[in-house]
């Protein structure tokens, strides 16, 4: 596994270790986690813009909502018949 060495000021390093000792996780799953939900964060506000984008098109909308529609008629796809 490669390892890389970065910095952190004082406070985020204190913060690390009481966050490491209260969860019992280790520093490197913790920095992994915050990673990920950050990243998480960052792709759900990208999808969020996509949509304002795409509401805020009259035709574009309209053709989702009818797209959505054709699909609507494949949740239920028989599965009330296994019951």
């Amino acid at each position: 596994m490669k390892t890389k060495l970065i910095r952190i000021n004082d406070k985020t390093a204190a913060t690390l270790t009481k966050l490491a000792q209260e969860t019992g996780l280790s520093e490197e799953v913790l920095l992994e986690k915050a990673i990920k939900a950050f990243e998480v964060e960052i792709l759900m506000k990208s999808a969020n813009k996509a949509y304002r984008t795409l509401k805020d098109d009259p035709v574009a909308w309209a053709e989702h909502q009818e797209e959505l529609a054709l699909w609507d008629v494949t949740l239920s796809d028989g599965l009330e018949d296994e019951e």
